[in-house]
């Protein structure tokens, strides 16, 4: 039977007074451990990197709409097709313009011609403008004149051979009828010497000008209207702006294009990425900076990782019920033809900060504000107490 106030042997005290001093280097290790590990912690630098999902998106999209309603001829390409600036991606029905176009074209043959004759005309009326009636209107009224003045000579000499019954009366009333005639014929040609001097021949030539001036207008009226019916023609026609792919086709379905909604929508060259980032991180993105993007479309280990650049943080979330808010980064992905709308793995680096800032979530800005605010708090106390 064991006696409990037996002392114990010398070898189980020295064990146990090695157990004990092991316990106390190992409690007073720890205790040493403990701010060493938290000023490491804010000694040592880690680079911030927040992982997250993203979406390839073109960095700009183009709604190709008609100038006016109409039907859908002819669609070229398909929705995801690479296209060129200048391709032509969409044909509307222009045989109603067509047609009208050529029916202009038509009329101005006809007026060109009318207005080369007309030319014609005025060269030959600027050297001969007089009609016929007209030409030697002096001449013939000088002529007139003594022809009247004979016929009245006569009808006077007849008229006393009447009297002395010398001549018959059947040929006193033929002379009578002479000198009539005769005076018409000359009261004729004083009318035509009088038009003839008041300028007659410059209104014929003005006249024919004027003429001229007409068709010339009606010309250009008819190619007005022959550019209008040709800008309709190429307003039937929905060209790429620039070269980029195509996003949708609304027309495809109905075969009918709306003035003021897309018939085309065209998605430039250039991609971003559509981050979502978490809301516990967001503060921490910043503008420019510098991320890495993987593709779901390539293998990461044969293409590696695309770079990428913060360019848009967006202030509100992506909606009401998320906690995700969306981050625009431009991607850089030369050479690789990254499919839009594909999904990809998203690194932004947020920057080297302290291993505690990234350990509690935070930022060195939250820590001067964290700061500032506890100051604001003991100057504040400090102010009430004096008082």
């Amino acid at each position: 039977m064991i006696n409990p106030n037996m002392t114990p042997p010398p070898v189980l005290r020295q064990g146990l007074r090695s157990k004990i001093r092991a316990f106390a280097l190992l409690i007073a290790a720890t205790l040493f451990s403990i701010p060493l590990i938290a000023i490491m912690l804010y000694v040592v630098n880690v680079d911030d990197t927040i992982i997250c999902n993203g979406t390839v998106l073109p960095e700009n999209t183009y709604d190709l709409t008609p100038a006016f309603d109409g039907r859908v001829k002819q669609i070229f390409f398909r929705t995801g097709d690479k296209v060129k600036k200048g391709d032509l991606l969409v044909q509307l029905d222009d045989t109603e313009y067509i047609n009208s176009a050529r029916t202009v074209e038509a009329a101005i043959g006809i007026l060109e011609a009318q207005l080369d004759v007309q030319r014609s005309e005025v060269e030959v009326l600027k050297r001969e403008p007089l009609p016929s009636e007209y030409r030697h209107a002096e001449t013939r009224y000088a002529a007139a004149v003594e022809t009247n003045r004979k016929a009245q000579e006569k009808l006077e000499t007849y008229r006393n051979l009447l009297k002395e019954n010398a001549t018959s009366k059947v040929e006193f009333e033929k002379v009578e009828k002479e000198a009539r005639e005769s005076r018409a014929e000359l009261a004729i040609r004083e009318e035509n010497v009088r038009i003839v001097r008041e300028g007659l021949a410059g209104k014929i030539v003005e006249k024919a000008k004027n003429s001229l001036v007409v068709i010339q207008k009606q010309i250009d009226e008819k190619k007005v209207q022959l550019d209008l019916f040709r800008q309709k023609i190429r307003d039937c026609k929905i060209y790429a702006i620039e070269d980029g792919t195509i996003l949708l086709i609304p027309c495809k379905r109905s075969m009918f294009a709306e003035c003021g909604k897309a018939a085309v929508t065209l998605g430039c060259n250039d991609l971003m990425v559509r981050a979502e980032v978490d809301s516990r991180f967001i503060r921490k993105v910043s503008l420019d900076q510098e991320a890495t993007v993987s593709s779901d479309v390539y293998s990461r280990l044969q293409y590696g990782m695309f770079e990428a650049k913060v360019v848009k943080i967006a202030s509100v979330p992506m909606d009401e019920n998320s906690d995700k808010y969306p981050v625009w980064l431009h991607l850089k992905s030369e050479g690789c033809d990254i499919k839009i709308g594909s999904k990809a793995e998203v690194r932004i680096f947020t920057g080297s900060s302290p291993a505690i800032y990234a350990f509690l979530n935070i930022t060195k800005d939250d820590d001067t504000a964290k700061r500032l605010q506890e100051l604001r708090r003991k100057n504040a106390a400090e102010n009430n107490a004096k008082k």
